[in-house]
């Protein structure tokens, strides 16, 4: 490619990034909406749709999760010399709010007139520097993740005007929520797998675009990834026993159990997971509440708490025991700490009695069992019907909560208990480290691609397995069994109803990932930025060498 021709590819797709960036389209508003319709009507106008309109679809049906409208957009542009192999670009168009810009916010979207201002601004000490050196672009969206959208849609439209360039068909997924509960590519996986038989394609590969300051944050380097991380959300419902606080020892405080639980699982290291050299951040505590409504001078008897949790090689069997197994180590410390007080205030003088209290630990699919085992009447529909009655906007974490209270409503005793399960988003490891001719395929292509980015450009390309958030590859196939799947689905309240994944179509993807992205900082902070030489100048051209590889394999 001669220098003035890089030149004007590098105008352009800068050009289109500060279009894509113009359109604020923030997580949870109809804002998405707009920026999908308007990527569809933009891909409308290209020639080769108009002769194939079956190719591009404005995908519309969404997950039950989400209460407002959700729309992604799928284009496929056929190579010229017919095959059924396809490679599968994937990007997300919202972004997160802008509270954080402060007075600047009406700015976020403008990266020239926010330029203009933050010089004015306190920033920290790297940031200045690169506001200064003017090699970044500073916005909301300019890294996570619009320019990766604005390089794919380029690619696919230079193909769409040369279908002889690569021997594999090109297909482009733009969707939405990727910021939330990911239910923008559980959408378009659904879509995939459902889509018009005359598709007929064979996924060789799912390239991603997300920048690695997100994948490896504070990372310099410039990053390739092979996989992307799970997330699980556990979640506890604990039922304790009310008493009145004069007779503390007579009765159970969920609030004190929930505080045991909170010390065991919060920022233990014991409960990151490692693979491949590579470790994930220990759990982090998202929610704890006591989940009674008013005013009362009794022992807290309902609470509830739920984490994040990274997760690499562990399976969900795995780590809904590890939380099964904290529980009762909570049970145990709380009951320990109760003795130990009251024999203490019995030196005191306090007369009151202590009653002897047994907890249970069941997982949430072992207590629907047994309250299915011994209720007169179709459970399931009970609580079908339940789940629909829930209001639309609340949380979905809120609806898996209200899910459990109900279930708990036909318990025959009312001894205490703590429920461990899962609450949504469920996002699965997946990886491309297999044996299979596909993941061969693209080990391979990295390996070209590396020492392609090294000699052609000068950049060293960092390889790491697991990208470090979440990321929507994580539904591009899944590493997990069928059975693992199934007891994520008895263990999350509300399954079907309220959240689910399509896992024949997760499953039926499997496709080898990648993320190969821009390189920037500070990934939804105000001083989120891009650094233009790499996104404008080199990646657009390392993603055409990976498909130019990838479309050669056999």
């Amino acid at each position: 490619m001669n220098r003035s021709h890089a030149k004007t590819r590098a105008q352009k797709l800068e050009a289109d990034l500060l279009e894509l960036v113009a359109m604020p389209s923030i997580t949870g508003t109809d804002q998405e909406v707009r920026i999908a319709r308007h990527i569809h009507a933009k891909f409308q106008q290209w020639p080769y749709f108009q002769s194939h309109p079956a190719h591009l679809q404005l995908i519309t049906k969404k997950p039950p999760d989400i209460p407002h409208p959700l729309e992604a957009v799928f284009a496929l542009v056929k190579a010229a010399r017919p095959t059924r192999k396809t490679i599968l670009l994937i990007a997300h168009f919202d972004v997160v709010a802008v509270h954080n810009y402060g007075a600047l916010k009406e700015l976020a979207f403008d990266p020239p007139g926010l330029a203009a201002k933050l010089g004015a601004v306190q920033l920290p000490d790297a940031a200045r520097q690169d506001l200064e050196s003017g090699e970044y672009l500073f916005g909301r969206g300019v890294m996570d993740m619009k320019l990766g959208l604005a390089l794919e849609m380029d690619l696919l439209g230079e193909f769409s005007r040369q279908t002889d360039l690569y021997e594999v068909n090109i297909a482009l997924l733009a969707v939405g929520d990727e910021e939330n509960n990911n239910a923008g590519m559980r959408q378009g996986v659904e879509f995939l797998h459902q889509g018009s038989p005359e598709l007929d394609l064979d996924i060789a590969c799912v390239i991603d675009t997300e920048p690695s300051d997100a994948g490896s944050p504070g990372t310099r380097e410039q990053m390739v990834f092979l996989g992307t991380t799970g997330k699980l959300l556990p979640f506890f419902y604990i039922l304790g026993l009310g008493s009145h606080a004069g007779n503390y020892y007579q009765g159970l405080s969920a609030s004190l159990l929930a505080a045991n639980l909170q010390r065991l699982i919060e920022a233990n290291p014991d409960l990151s997971d490692a693979d491949h050299g590579e470790v994930t951040a220990p759990p982090l505590g998202l929610g704890l509440e006591l989940r009674h409504r008013e005013y009362s001078v009794t022992l807290p008897d309902r609470a509830a708490t739920y984490f994040n949790y990274f997760a690499l090689a562990k399976t969900p069997s795995t780590v809904l025991k590890e939380m099964t197994d904290l529980a009762r180590e909570a049970v145990t410390r709380t009951q320990a700490r109760l003795n130990v007080s009251y024999r203490e205030m019995q030196t005191l003088g306090y007369s009151g009695a202590q009653s002897s209290i047994q907890v249970r630990v069941l997982r949430y699919e072992e207590l629907y069992a047994e309250i299915q085992a011994a209720y007169d009447g179709n459970l399931d529909r009970v609580m079908a019907d339940y789940a629909k009655d829930l209001p639309e906007d609340a949380d979905v974490r809120e609806r898996g909560f209200l899910l459990v209270e109900k279930l708990l409503e036909f318990r025959q005793d009312e001894d205490p208990i703590v429920i461990a399960g899962l609450l949504p988003p469920f996002l699965p490891p997946r990886t491309s480290l297999g044996d299979s001719p596909k993941e061969r395929a693209l080990q391979e292509a990295v390996v070209r691609l590396q020492d392609y980015a090294l000699t052609g450009h000068g950049t060293p390309l960092k390889k790491a397995v697991y990208f470090g958030g979440i990321c929507d590859l994580s539904y591009a196939g899944c590493d997990f069994k069928t059975e693992e799947l199934e007891r994520v689905a008895r263990n999350i309240p509300g399954w079907g109803a309220v959240y689910d994944i399509p896992l024949k179509a997760v499953q039926a993807l499997d496709a080898p990932v990648i993320n190969l992205g821009p390189r920037g900082r500070d990934a939804h902070k105000m001083t989120e930025r891009l650094e233009k030489d790499y996104a404008f100048r080199v990646l657009p051209d390392l993603i055409r060498f990976l498909i130019r590889n990838l479309s050669y394999e056999t």
